[in-house]
């Protein structure tokens, strides 16, 4: 009978005969190896927003036993994908070799020949194949961008692991569900407390997982020991034991558990901080508002270089005052890896008050499609009002692209901060009291810029001025008020449209 390792007999005919009965998704293709000697079926599946020409590339994700996981894993993935903890990437589902119909998986994962099987010890023919040609390969002809993930599970799962002592470099990040380590007497155990002393370079991340009632004898906990005492301080692994699961059914939550440890840390959209620039007095400072959801971000408010040990970036901390604040995240793959910097200058400048004894807002808009705000002193307006405390633009705007125009004055009650804060993608810029001071341009593709001022009571003259897309979302400008260190500001909404 075949050694399969704890992976039981029916559990193979069963696969075997579900691979079979269904329809193959993706791209059917295949790679002739030299290095196992046989011609080797893949099956490829491409993002469903990929096109043709478009110039996006993807990571790879290698999927060996890929008739048992071609619907699975790519599931799984794809759940990461939409929840947004991971880039979108290609499957790569390799087939195993059958013969007389028998699977002969055990040649391939199996890192050492054993007694009681002829056809085992292949592994380092199998990685061979992998490395110098179905990667080369994949990477030529479909948009591939570098980065490679390899997912195995039981006999698959031992290549993964094996694959990751022998060359952890070769792709970025291994995961592994219930592998059978103890093949070979523990063989690759044995060869990562030889291998780890020289991981303190090794950038990819590793992902095993076991299951409480059988960890001892499939090798994991003893993996899990070595790991734990001779592991670099800095290597990226992470070992998880689970429970009420078995050999089969914890796949699932591996692969899920283990594609989100490969990404932790990525954003699809990084976390952006509230004030984004502006004016802060020396000695006042001002909390921080944070859109978005910020995984093992740190910073700094000294312009020093963010560090692993640098503070986390959470709600409640305060930006001290002039100066500027530098954010970095520390996911575990450095592709994934931001950086922001946003700097807070002392007062320099008078802000003009109005001599107006109440404050009064007017508003015109300019039909018509520009990638600039237009001259409109010689253009008619299509629509024209008063604007009351919180009227919304939206609600008057036209059907049109338009350039709106806000002027007039705005009474500053009390003393403080002072936030301005614009929502929506297109250009706005803000003239108050004589003086420009928040143009979006260079935040183009942001939704919410904002910019704050130290503000005395009075009456100030404003201008605000914008493009609007009729495609676009609605305009929105608010300015909220900070008294104190301690105020959530944007919980102090002053006035807006």
């Amino acid at each position: 009978m075949t050694l399969t390792r704890n992976l039981p007999l029916i559990l193979i005919l069963f696969a075997s005969l579900t691979a079979s009965a269904q329809e193959w998704p993706g791209i059917k293709d295949s790679v002739y190896s030299n290095a196992i000697g046989e011609m080797r079926k893949i099956q490829v599946i491409l993002p469903k927003d990929y096109k043709q020409g478009s110039g996006t590339t993807y990571e790879v994700l290698y999927m060996p036993d890929g008739e048992w996981y071609m619907e699975q894993v790519p599931f799984i993935y794809n759940f990461v994908v939409n929840s947004h903890y991971a880039p979108a990437n290609i499957f790569v589902l390799i087939p195993n070799t059958y013969r007389n119909g028998r699977n002969i998986r055990d040649r391939d994962y199996s890192p050492v020949r054993i007694p009681e099987d002829s056809i085992t010890g292949g592994a380092d023919n199998y990685h061979k194949f992998l490395k110098d040609e179905l990667i080369p390969y994949v990477e030529k002809k479909y948009p591939a961008n570098g980065q490679r993930t390899l997912v195995g599970s039981s006999f698959s799962g031992l290549f993964a692991i094996y694959a990751y002592f022998k060359d952890p470099m070769l792709f970025n990040s291994y995961v592994a569900s219930d592998p059978n380590l103890s093949f070979g007497d523990n063989y690759v155990p044995k060869l990562a407390t030889e291998k780890l002393p020289g991981f303190d370079k090794v950038t990819s991340t590793l992902f095993f997982a076991g299951l409480k009632i059988s960890s001892r004898g499939m090798g994991s906990y003893t993996l899990d020991s070595i790991m734990k005492r001779s592991a670099p301080a800095q290597l990226l692994w992470k070992y998880i034991e689970y429970a009420d699961e078995t050999h089969y059914s914890v796949q699932h939550k591996a692969f899920y558990d283990g594609l989100r440890y490969a990404h932790f840390g990525y954003a699809e959209q990084p976390a952006t901080i509230h004030p984004m620039g502006g004016v802060l007095a020396t000695g006042k400072a001002i909390q921080i508002a944070i859109m978005g959801n910020p995984v093992n971000v740190r910073y700094t408010t000294d312009g020093s270089k963010p560090t692993p040990e640098s503070p986390l970036l959470e709600m409640g901390i305060q930006i001290p005052g002039p100066g500027m604040v530098k954010i970095q995240s520390f996911p575990n793959r450095l592709s994934d890896a931001r950086s922001e910097e946003l700097t807070f200058k002392a007062p320099s400048i008078a802000l003009k008050k109005s001599a107006a004894k109440t404050a009064s807002l007017t508003y015109e808009l300019y039909d018509g499609s520009w990638s600039s705000f237009p001259d409109i002193k010689k253009m008619k307006p299509s629509a024209k009002g008063t604007l009351t405390k919180d009227a919304m633009l939206s609600r008057i705007r036209t059907k049109t692209d338009a350039a709106y125009v806000v002027d007039g004055t705005v009474a500053i009650d009390q003393p403080g901060y002072y936030v301005f804060a614009s929502f929506g993608t297109q250009p706005v810029k803000v003239t108050l009291g004589g003086h420009t001071f928040f143009n979006t341009a260079e935040y183009e593709k942001q939704e919410a810029r904002s910019y704050v001022l130290p503000l005395e009571k009075g009456i100030y003259p404003i201008r605000v001025e914008s493009i609007q897309k009729a495609a676009s979302p609605d305009f929105a400008f608010s300015v909220f008020y900070s008294a104190s260190p301690d105020q959530r500001w944007w919980e102090h909404r002053v006035f807006g449209f």
